[in-house]
């Protein structure tokens, strides 16, 4: 009897164990969703407030808005390589072209030569802000609200500078620093783009191509169009305050 007891007993305590385990199991299970749940909540909550903190950093590096904290450590008034006086006349591809012929053409006699000469065109940075400055109108026509002004060309053995103040909508005031570097490419002028600002933010190249291939690259490449009659462009070089267009010529074109 006592070994009987001992036996329904035992399977009691077993039966009472799982009715136990099968209503614990289900809290266990709640309790570990809800932790699930919170991990998620705080990380997300990580992530807005990282993208927020992203904003402002960025809102105050632009310039174009003053925020607490962010643009008294992380804004600059942007200034430019040095500045640069307008050349005072026109942009004229015509008069650069025949200034360096002038200058290279050989003494005496060269009737009826056909012999290519190196000639160098060159472009100062007042005659490139002079350029630039005419574009303006053309930059200011932008569905953007933004207007331009000031505008200027620096140049120094690395790159071109092009500097310019932006407004945007009449109210908010910035800078926009834009370097190149001229390359011959198929006898043609290209301008590679090297980096873009807006006030201390740099931004994607896709705005900074479009300031330099439609208002600065076509203007320059009228001189490609002169001297492609007479022969053809072969290398660029930079100096501090000017630009150097590396051409050969043929001078029977000039002296028959």
């Amino acid at each position: 009897m006592r070994i009987e007891d001992s036996q329904i007993f035992s399977e009691q305590t077993k039966a009472m164990a799982r009715e136990i385990e099968k209503e614990i199991r289900p809290v266990k299970i709640k309790r570990g969703k809800f932790l699930g749940c919170g991990s998620c909540f705080f990380t997300c909550l990580i992530i807005l407030l990282a993208v927020f903190i992203f904003g402002l950093w960025a809102a105050a590096k632009t310039g174009l808005w003053g925020i607490p904290f962010f643009s008294d450590w992380f804004y600059k008034t942007p200034e430019p390589l040095h500045w640069v006086s307008p050349a005072g006349e026109k942009f004229s591809p015509e008069k650069i072209l025949s200034d360096g012929v002038k200058e290279s053409l050989p003494r005496g006699n060269i009737a009826g030569q056909s012999v290519k000469i190196p000639v160098n065109l060159t472009i100062t940075e007042g005659e490139l802000t002079e350029l630039l400055r005419a574009a303006e109108n053309g930059l200011n026509n932008n569905n953007f609200g933004v207007k331009f002004s000031g505008s200027q060309i620096a140049v120094s053995e690395e790159a071109l500078e092009l500097f310019t103040k932006a407004v945007i909508k009449g109210e908010r005031e910035t800078f926009l620093t834009v370097r190149v570097i001229p390359e011959v490419r198929e006898k043609k002028i290209e301008l590679h783009l090297l980096d873009v600002k807006l006030g201390d933010l740099e931004l994607p190249a896709l705005l900074g191509n479009y300031l330099v291939k439609n208002f600065l690259e076509g203007r320059l490449n009228e001189l490609s169009e002169k001297n492609s009659s007479f022969g053809e462009i072969t290398a660029i070089n930079l100096k501090d305050g000017k630009m150097i267009i590396n051409t050969k010529l043929n001078i029977e074109v000039f002296k028959k």
